[in-house]
């Protein structure tokens, strides 16, 4: 598996820090994983979603793809791992100096 895109979101107080795209082995493309993440605290990704409508309610957002826990820990390894990458250089690029770990 790899990461094939990966679209920083505004940080605007929202938990929805990036979308991105995984390419698994088999040449499948599954689009819209998200990196969420609450002030203080980790970051972690949820599966695809798509907002559904019932008349009468309000929307909500449901599982597209549904993963054995071993594959999603896989996928969740993967993906954090670029994005921790990727803001290690936007640091760097702008001169933040990580905290110490």
């Amino acid at each position: 598996m790899k990461v094939i895109r990966i679209d920083p979101r505004p940080n605007d107080g929202k938990r929805l820090r990036a979308f991105v795209d995984l390419e698994f082995d088999n040449g499948m493309i599954v689009k819209s994983f998200r990196i969420l993440q609450e002030p203080g605290r980790r970051p972690s990704v949820s599966a695809p979603l798509v907002p559904v409508k019932v008349p009468g309610k309000p929307p909500f957002l449901k599982n597209i793809v549904v993963l054995p826990d071993e594959i999603q820990g896989q996928i969740d390894l993967i993906i954090l791992s670029a994005w921790n990458e990727l803001v290690r250089r936007k640091e760097k690029e702008i001169g933040v100096i990580p905290p110490p770990q």
